[in-house]
């Protein structure tokens, strides 16, 4: 029977607890500081997904078809709307200076591209500037608070699949 490893490395404590929980993930003392757990009940394959809700303004990210976490984002506003489709995240940057007429975000942390267009890359990223997270605010990106948005970057790889439906 086959089995999968989860690099520590990669997760932070409470994804780590989650995981264990939801796959019944047994820890073996001699690996234990390397990995989160084996799988010995299964050979699925587990794949990550980012699901983006613009109706309820809500982002829920999953392993495996099992949710890990749910939180409110701000999807875009009418005139900058936040694109829907499937996409897949592009690239990384953990730091990123967003401007354009009537706004200057320096240093804006932890930055998921997930599409381009218009001129335009569109991110699931942290925002530091409001707290208004459940309504509509962005210029098209999916803004998340800072308290979440870090552990959706570490969690998320390059090639991980991003829903956004409205």
């Amino acid at each position: 029977m086959a089995s999968f490893l989860i690099p520590k490395t990669h997760l932070a404590t409470r994804q780590v607890r989650r995981i264990i929980e939801l796959f019944d993930l047994e820890v073996p003392a001699s690996r234990a500081a390397n990995l989160v757990g084996v799988n010995r009940h299964t050979t699925e394959r587990l794949y990550k997904l980012i699901s983006v809700d613009l109706v309820s303004q809500h982002l829920t990210y999953s392993l495996g078809g099992k949710t890990l976490e749910q939180f409110a984002i701000s999807g875009g506003l009418p005139r900058t709307p936040t694109p829907v489709g499937d996409f897949n995240v592009i690239t990384k940057r953990d730091t990123v200076h967003y401007r354009g007429v009537g706004f200057d975000y320096p240093n804006t942390k932890w930055n998921l591209r997930f599409a381009w267009g218009r001129g335009f890359s569109y991110y699931i990223h942290g925002a530091w500037w409001h707290n208004d997270f459940g309504a509509p605010r962005s210029h098209g990106c999916v803004n998340v608070a800072y308290d979440n948005m870090e552990r959706l970057y570490t969690w998320a790889q390059v090639g991980t699949k991003v829903v956004i439906s409205s």
